[in-house]
């Protein structure tokens, strides 16, 4: 039932518009336990909003994760190029992608845009899918071990990509730290009960989400969801009610700051309960969990991923 209403999702908001996208940055702050919101049916959202768009090129390792429909391609996830020729995603992304399928058409019935802000212009670098490597152990029901490597078809040089932590490392998972969600998701909050719908932007967005201790966010999601949460594979951020990741997101990295400019990849944007409601975090991937840093690990060639 939950990737039921996830493609139910994904195919009403292609209905509105032929490319999907997120929202952007907000100034973060220290996030207390938040409120537990009323009981509702939880479905996994691939989700940004309250945000602002991304400056041109900031985001050179950023990739738009698309498919075709018939009469275009519409972006329905986002993702990051950990190597130059891998790009890292959310399982539930790519969970009924092949590869080599092409349409009546002959175009490729999936394909990946690397360094891209404006999903309507014509820069990037435009690449389809040679091997697909899910996490062996992700649950589509509980959305635990998201995880994914595309292989893409030909590699992508010179582009400077995020460093990963080490495997158990946290040093930026502390709660109150702020970290930055990017995507082409809808900008546009909807509640737990919406399917599809949404406003999709054509630029990149970007949003800074302060992250929520697992204690606080697995009381939040108690009694809505069973199991609640998984902490030591689930990284919780946001819940002010008017930033998060939304319809759209899913795949896309989850960032920390570091010293001199550069990025650390600590999440994938995965799954929430609504698009900004109040009290809700959004949850993404712990990439530092020692499950997925090792499945990350053996299925890429990432050379900045930690031992």
């Amino acid at each position: 039932m939950t990737r039921l209403r996830r493609r139910v999702a994904r195919m009403a908001a292609w209905g509105v518009a032929g490319v999907l996208t997120v929202a952007g940055v907000a100034a973060a702050t220290a996030l207390g336990a938040p409120a537990k919101p009323a009981a509702a049916v939880l479905r996994p959202i691939p989700r940004i909003v309250g945000g602002a768009a991304a400056p041109d090129g900031a985001y050179p390792f950023m990739a738009a994760l698309q498919q075709w429909a018939g009469n275009g391609y519409l972006t329905i996830c986002g993702g990051t190029l950990i190597a130059p020729d891998e790009v890292l995603t959310a399982a539930h992304c790519v969970d009924q992608w092949s590869v080599g399928q092409t349409a009546s058409t002959g175009e490729a019935k999936e394909r990946i845009i690397v360094g891209r802000t404006v999903l309507s212009a014509s820069d990037g670098a435009i690449r389809v899918p040679a091997a697909i490597h899910m996490d062996p152990t992700w649950d589509s029901a509980t959305e635990s071990d998201d995880a994914a490597v595309v292989q893409l078809d030909t590699p992508i040089a010179d582009v400077a990509s995020p460093t990963m932590p080490p495997s158990g490392n946290q040093s930026y998972e502390h709660a109150g730290t702020p970290a930055r969600a990017i995507g082409w998701g809808s900008t546009q909050a909807q509640g737990p009960a919406d399917v599809g719908g949404g406003v999709y932007p054509d630029e990149l967005r970007q949003v800074d989400l302060p992250l929520v201790g697992d204690g606080p966010c697995r009381s939040v999601f108690d009694g809505i969801r069973n199991p609640a949460l998984y902490p030591q594979e689930m990284l919780c951020a946001g819940g002010d009610g008017h930033h998060d990741a939304c319809t759209g997101d899913s795949g896309g990295p989850l960032l920390a700051a570091l010293p001199g400019g550069t990025w650390e990849l600590i999440g994938v944007t995965s799954w929430g309960n609504g698009c900004a409601v109040p009290g809700t975090p959004g949850v993404f991937t712990r990439l530092s969990a020692p499950d997925i840093h090792s499945f990350v690990a053996t299925a890429s060639d990432a050379n900045d991923f930690g031992p």
